[in-house]
């Protein structure tokens, strides 16, 4: 039954006929995708017994994958594989003799239930995942045939079965559950053979900070980052690491959140962030945001870019005074949006929509003549929460003027406390009191640091200057230098963080403390 089969989704052309399935939004000449039942081959040759049904006839599938030409489908513990090179067949294709290409209908077998999901190809090799085991598709020395498949069982690790893992160079990562949170694994050859896996916790030092159930995971070797997404559905999970030669020498965890964290459209409640996937350097986000307080939502694909030294470049630029790229979610230049006659009102394009109550900020562009580059000004969208426009009103005439426009966010980074570590690396206990602190930053526009110490007020130094760029009569330059941090407290009991919350970089280059440390005990004699 082709109505209960994968469905399969088809790249067009739109050749402007009847032919096309709505021709009303598809023009001619125009790209479209459609997604539709598949032709699948019915059984030619033999009989039940000579031709035996796949194992997934009346039964629910539960996975699919495409591995060496091959179409791959799972159903509970078992897996079945097309004919090769013919995805559509999963029957035999002669009954008097065995052939290699012929499909094979496999199971994967252990002391525990192995219910496969989800498949990844690692090092030419096809692993599936069940939510408590890993198997590798064998062949022995040849090659990927009928009569030498099978299922090889390589690991037993708890995984989530809704989110697919993600490979990256000879790892795979995949997300487990504990409790409330999530973590997640990075299994890798151990030894060098390709059978043999061990995995690593990389959520070990942060086990209660992914919140809820993963159910997506996105990897890209090539900028050495991991973003998952969770069931915590405004924020995006990420994993930044380091390696020289086959050692991590570094890695971090980060968050960013975007909010809200659910919109709700004809009674029922959806996720804002729906996925995210990684492309060359730039991450492409799928977002649901609201267009009204009743019913009306829309999907938009959002990008992040995270090119590493890139610049904003003004299209009418003069000198080369471009120094960075302003920091705006759902950015727009001053090309994308209508200006007012008197300059004032901004109208947003298409269904490009703000809620009442949203603060939205304009950025002057650098190198344009006639303007002040990194002018800013802040206005806050009329209306109240639930209410949506497409239109921001500004105190200042940006009429003639080259700028980019979008929704300011925070960026918040909390230091470790400090602590002193013998040449042994075990921690040394004593009292340290931490008197200040040297922040050295470059090609940076502005950052504050704040400092909430026991029983304190928040205490909050601004660098170089608060409002930095609101209304500016001169060009917003980039600093470098040390800037010095009071916080005259015993290390850990205070909390140290960076913020930035201006559209301009912060790049931070080194951190250091002035303390006195006091031993708690010292020996005689």
């Amino acid at each position: 039954d082709a109505t209960t089969m994968p469905q399969v989704m088809l790249s067009k052309i739109s050749s402007g006929s009847s032919a096309d399935p709505d021709v009303s939004v598809v023009a001619n000449g125009a790209p479209y995708f459609h997604l539709k039942a598949y032709d699948w081959d019915a059984n030619s040759v033999g009989d039940s017994s000579t031709n035996k049904t796949p194992s997934f006839i009346g039964n629910t599938i539960t996975g699919i994958t495409h591995h060496r030409g091959r179409l791959g489908i799972m159903s509970g513990i078992n897996f079945v594989m097309s004919e090769a090179g013919g995805p559509t067949n999963f029957w035999k294709t002669s009954v008097a003799s065995k052939r290699d290409s012929d499909r094979f209908d496999i199971t994967g077998r252990s002391n525990k239930v192995s219910v496969f999901y989800q498949a990844v190809e690692i090092n030419k090799n096809l692993m599936l995942f069940s939510e408590h085991t890993q198997f590798m598709l064998t062949s022995g020395s040849g090659p990927l045939s009928s009569s030498s498949v099978g299922l090889q069982l390589v690991s037993s690790y708890e995984n989530i079965s809704a989110a697919r893992p993600q490979t990256s160079g000879f790892s795979v990562f995949f997300p487990y559950l504990k409790g409330a949170y999530s973590g997640v694994h990075r299994l890798y050859p151990a030894g060098g053979a390709i059978d043999l896996f061990k995995a690593e916790d990389v959520t070990s030092q942060v086990p209660k900070y992914i919140k809820g159930k993963i159910n997506h995971i996105t990897v890209s070797e090539q900028e050495r980052l991991m973003l998952v997404v969770t069931e915590d559905a405004d924020t995006i999970y990420g994993y930044k690491w380091s390696d020289v030669g086959n050692k991590r020498v570094q890695s971090a965890w980060f968050k960013w959140t975007i909010g809200p964290s659910t919109v709700s459209q004809g009674g029922t409640t959806y996720g804002t962030i729906r996925g995210c996937h990684i492309v060359d350097s730039k991450v492409y986000v799928v977002m649901t945001r609201a267009e009204n307080s009743t019913t009306t939502n829309h999907v938009y694909l959002e990008e992040i870019d995270l090119e590493s030294g890139a610049l904003d470049i003004a299209t009418t630029a003069t000198t080369d005074d471009v120094w960075y790229v302003a920091r705006l979610d759902r950015r727009l230049a001053s090309e994308d949006v209508t200006i007012s006659g008197d300059g004032l009102t901004i109208t947003f394009p298409g269904d490009y929509k703000v809620e009442g109550g949203t603060t939205v900020e304009i950025v002057y562009r650098h190198g344009v003549s006639g303007q002040v580059g990194g002018f800013r000004e802040v206005v806050t969208i009329s209306g109240s929460a639930g209410s949506y426009t497409n239109q921001a009103v500004f105190s200042t005439n940006h009429s003639g003027k080259k700028f980019y426009i979008g929704i300011p966010y925070t960026m918040r980074h909390t230091l470790s406390a400090p602590t002193i570590k013998s040449q042994q690396g075990t921690l040394i206990t004593g009292r340290i009191q931490v008197r200040r602190a040297w922040v050295d930053v470059a090609d940076s526009g502005y950052f504050k640091s704040e400092i909430t110490s026991t029983g304190r007020a928040l205490n909050t130094d601004n660098h170089p200057s608060a409002n930095v760029g609101i209304g500016a009569t001169a060009e917003i330059t980039a600093n470098e230098k040390a800037f010095t941090v009071p916080i005259s407290a015993r290390s850990g009991e205070y909390v140290f963080d960076l913020v930035n919350d201006s559209p301009y970089p912060t790049k931070f280059v080194t951190l250091e403390y002035e303390a006195t440390y006091n031993s708690r005990s010292r020996r005689f004699g």
